[in-house]
């Protein structure tokens, strides 16, 4: 009798293969081709294509950012910066720290390639008020044949026809104000909103990745939040606004050689993106939208980023000043803004820092761009663990010490006008008035060794645990 194992190899072979097969049509195809986001850059707008296969499991919505070729959209600005909407940084002619300031904004906005919203999508309780989720395209630059019923072909008022996304990217972020705005009204006492959550992931997530990140973030939130048996536990509501960003170049898989290589190669590429976006879109996200929200509803803002995440929404945070059309209390919309393993340097808010050696024969660093927390209302908390090891190599390339690791927290140490420092455990006692943990200072940097192990580290209810308390704390009054 022959052995039966060729055949049975044979048979898994076949069946992987089939497995394998080729995928279905790509109804996107011809959007992709004229964004010039086909390809490994496709997996930043998976939720349009397949907009039933994952999505937000929470109220709120996504706003996807995706970067092209600032020609194929409509850019009219050349290589410079946009300044319809933005400006230089302002200051006399002896300002130490004016040059290396916009210096740096140039730089980053100078690239040919230019961020833009792709698409926003919202969830919700479908219109019978299910525990169903529903999801509809707000605005999308591609065709939104993935979605359920009749859908408009120029949503939010904008333009139809080649090189209008980039003008349109801008006209879906008011349509998102004016759609949260709704949501806001419309809600009752008992799901009347608390809170409003401004979220980034980092560097090497996909869209798909960064979603079931903002799912786990908020489900381990809001579940620590009713186990605190406070009253503030109990009402807590919070309404979501992720973002999603190319935050890598290549595909997915770690074992092509390439792959890897344009992974690793793309970090600082994908650090300047972070600071775009931060400068730009989540600027005027944060501090004109959410801004003038906040004026109209009795709700805290708080705003949360990870990695690079914590980057594009610090830089947002303190940068409300370079809207060519700040809203009157420019900057004072967050009430509590968590960094969770920063990957930015702490210096960003040291005083007269000077970049060192060899890094300081390159650039001019910074020019201290973070300064401006300390006119700033609301709360900074940044947390750090050694088990953080992300790109150790940074402090020594570029002179940064990560906000997450222990270099951030030694360089934090000398900053004692600004820094309040606190390891945080099973057994801290922030006391019923929050004393202990809220500090004289405007930025809080929390030891997390006790429940962060590494870089990554911060979807468990230990996170959650932390992140209530700490929303609890800053946002309600004490």
């Amino acid at each position: 009798m022959k052995p039966l194992f060729p055949v049975s190899l044979c048979a898994l072979m076949a069946g992987l293969l089939m497995g394998c097969a080729a995928p279905g049509e790509n109804i996107l195809a011809a959007d992709e081709a004229r964004l010039a986001t086909g390809g490994d850059l496709a997996k930043y707008h998976d939720l349009v294509r397949e907009p039933y296969s994952l999505g937000l499991n929470h109220e709120g919505f996504i706003i996807g950012i995706e970067k092209t070729p600032k020609g194929l959209i409509g850019y009219p600005f050349g290589r410079a910066y946009d300044n319809r909407r933005f400006k230089l940084w302002q200051g006399s002619a002896d300002d130490q720290y004016l040059a290396a300031r916009n210096e740096h904004f140039k730089r980053v906005t100078a690239d040919p390639k230019t961020v833009f919203v792709s698409h926003i999508l919202e969830y919700g309780f479908d219109a019978k008020g299910t525990v169903r989720f529903d999801v509809r395209p707000l605005y999308t630059a591609y065709r939104p044949n993935g979605f359920a019923g009749p859908r408009s072909a120029t949503p939010c008022g904008t333009e139809t026809g080649e090189k209008k996304a980039y003008r349109n990217s801008w006209k879906a972020l008011d349509c998102l104000q004016v759609a949260v705005d709704a949501k806001l009204a419309a809600a009752k006492d008992a799901k009347k909103y608390t809170h409003l959550i401004v979220a980034s992931m980092g560097w090497n997530n996909n869209q798909v990745e960064s979603v079931r990140r903002y799912n786990a973030l908020a489900g381990n939130l809001i579940a620590q939040a009713r186990l605190d048996g406070t009253a503030e536990g109990q009402i807590f509501n919070p309404l979501i606004i992720g973002l999603t960003w190319p935050s890598v170049w290549g595909g997915d898989s770690f074992f092509n050689t390439v792959n890897l290589f344009a992974h690793l190669i793309s970090y600082p590429n994908k650090a300047d993106d972070a600071d775009e976006i931060g400068y730009t879109i989540a600027n005027y996200l944060v501090n004109k939208i959410v801004g003038e929200l906040k004026e109209n509803y009795r709700l805290k803002i708080v705003l949360i980023g990870h990695s690079f995440g914590a980057r594009i929404i610090s830089r947002a945070r303190f940068s409300a000043h370079l809207l060519n059309d700040p809203p009157r209390a420019a900057g004072e919309a967050t009430d509590l803004m968590l960094n969770l393993q920063g990957a930015y340097s702490v210096r960003r808010y040291k005083e007269n820092h000077r970049l060192p050696f060899p890094a300081s024969l390159f650039r001019k660093g910074e020019g201290s761009p973070y300064l401006i927390h300390k006119t700033l209302p609301g709360k900074n908390v940044l947390t750090w663990s050694v088990g953080d090891a992300a790109n150790p190599l940074a402090q020594f390339v570029t002179g940064a010490a990560h906000a997450g690791g222990e270099a951030g927290y030694e360089e934090s140490l000398e900053m004692t006008e600004s820094f309040n420092q606190l390891e945080w455990g099973d057994e801290t006692d922030i006391g019923p008035d929050c004393a202990t943990y809220r500090g004289d200072k405007k930025i809080l940097m929390v030891n997390a060794n006790n429940f962060v192990k590494d870089h990554n580290d911060f979807l468990d209810k230990e996170m959650g645990d932390f992140i209530w308390q700490t929303i609890s704390c800053f946002t309600y009054p004490r």
